[in-house]
């Protein structure tokens, strides 16, 4: 058997399935100081938007500039998430909306406001409380009861008018579950004066999108920690895993197929449950990426606040097995002035790929098979999350292996396959090129961290050699 081994070439590529992510205010009136002018390394936008904006008046729904924000995205060549809230989402413009105004006055659903507990804990984190103001109101932003059968039912229309409008959108590849809590994160909203009824308001919560888009698009669920020590009944410190996982429902979102996780607010601030969670999440196999988002900002970090510097965040996110990571607030200047922090992410999330070391008979004597066992090793930290095949090409004719499974390879994790090759009668002796494409996502044609790319997406990775009896 001739042995050839592969290194990573350190390139900095793109692939379907993961990337860094900017948001963007789908208002029209609204100029988002995070997004930069120019896109090279951006293959992805999360729109956001809430559920007041969406659906003004019963049963008539504002879609437009939801429509016009995904035409704008595509036409640039990025592929598009949903991070739309239906309870309290500040945009930092003086806005808490998130269920509708007509349902909780109209309709009478018994909400709560924000406390004055709640203000002081945001004074005590240097975030104004102010910025949660109600759009033309004095009053504070409210959570509505979540139980309550009026909220339920306008719920569950409103996600299913929505799944049911974008669920076929192909370039629309992930849903954030946002439905509880400040800006959706699944933490500080409506209390309960039980864990029980808690939990049982979360897992509606979960059953409604559920419902609007099973089959349709990933769920991305955040499992920010509750920060607050003032929460009733206390949240903030699970004495263990499964307190942590009960309290927030997370147990029963796992039992769902299509619901993955993401954490919102890194930078210093990761709980251990948050981080065993997603970590356990990726140990299980399942074939969903999983998010992480920064909070506080680039120049926060950028001078080292606490001995905690941008690196850091960087760092911290990894950790936690991203396919996506999300530059939030000022991500203009985390792009422009440390390329290396976003070529860093985009060899470290989500997969690389790399056969490190093939194997293939030092002859092969005229028609028949032959067999070559290859050796691959995912090189970042995330996971390949769709059905893939491999292709190996000799002198023009290509053998699949529909057994190659890339999705099975987790990171630093090596493992081998053995794929028989077919040799037809009609190749000539001598010695031909062995060459490898991994295709998945749609059919595309996967960058792998190798040299010799070929228009048509393969890689060469040895020879075989054919002997003709004379």
């Amino acid at each position: 058997m001739a042995k050839y081994y592969h290194e990573d070439n350190e390139k900095v590529f793109s692939n379907p399935g993961m990337g860094w992510v900017i948001h963007h205010d789908i208002r029209k009136v609204q100029n988002d100081p995070n997004e930069p002018d120019h896109y090279e390394k951006l293959d992805n936008v999360a729109l956001l938007s809430w559920w007041a904006y969406l659906e003004p008046e019963e049963g008539k729904y504002f879609f437009e500039d939801l429509d016009a924000s995904i035409a704008k995205w595509k036409s640039l060549g990025k592929k598009l998430q949903f991070r739309i809230s239906t309870d309290c989402m500040s945009l930092g413009s003086g806005l808490a909306d998130g269920a509708p105004d007509w349902l909780m006055d109209h309709k009478k659903v018994p909400c709560q406001t924000f406390s004055e507990s709640y203000a002081e804990s945001l004074k005590a984190r240097h975030l104004d409380p102010g910025v949660f103001i109600r759009r033309n109101a004095a009053e504070p932003g409210r959570y509505p009861d979540y139980l309550d059968p009026e909220y339920q039912k306008a719920l569950k229309r409103f996600l299913c008018a929505l799944a049911d409008r974008y669920g076929d959108e192909k370039d629309l590849e992930t849903v954030d579950l946002r439905g509880y809590g400040t800006w959706g994160e699944w933490h500080s909203g409506h209390e309960y004066p039980t864990y029980a009824q808690r939990v049982t308001a979360l897992r509606s919560i979960i059953d409604a999108w559920h419902y609007a888009f099973s089959g349709k698009k990933t769920l991305m669920l955040s499992c920010s920690y509750e920060w607050s020590n003032s929460r009733i009944p206390p949240l903030h410190a699970p004495k263990n895993y499964e307190e942590y996982l009960y309290w927030s429902a997370f147990d029963y979102a796992l039992t769902k197929p299509g619901i993955s996780f993401r954490r919102d607010g890194i930078g210093g601030a990761v709980k251990i449950w948050d981080a065993h969670l997603m970590r356990e999440f990726y140990r299980s196999g399942r074939r969903l990426p999983m998010i992480s988002e920064y909070f506080d900002g680039y120049h926060s970090k950028s001078v080292g606040g606490r001995g905690y510097f941008v690196e850091d965040s960087v760092e911290e996110a990894l950790l936690l097995h991203p396919n996506y990571m999300m530059l939030m607030w000022d991500s203009v200047d985390f792009y422009e002035k440390r390329p290396d922090l976003i070529d860093h992410g985009l060899r470290r999330m989500g997969y690389r790929l790399l056969p490190r070391e093939v194997e293939i008979p030092n002859v092969a004597h005229g028609e028949g098979y032959v067999t070559i066992r290859h050796t691959w090793i995912n090189l970042a930290v995330g996971r390949f999350c769709s059905q893939g095949s491999l292709l190996i090409r000799v002198a023009g004719y290509v053998t699949e292996d529909t057994g190659f499974d890339p999705g099975a390879l987790s990171e630093g994790e090596p493992r081998t396959f053995h794929t028989p090759v077919r040799i037809p009668e009609q190749l000539p002796g001598g010695i031909h090129p062995v060459e490898f494409a991994v295709r998945g996502y749609d059919d595309r044609y996967i960058n792998l961290p190798l040299d010799g790319r070929t228009e048509d997406g393969y890689y060469p990775v040895g020879n075989l050699i054919i002997a003709k009896e004379q």
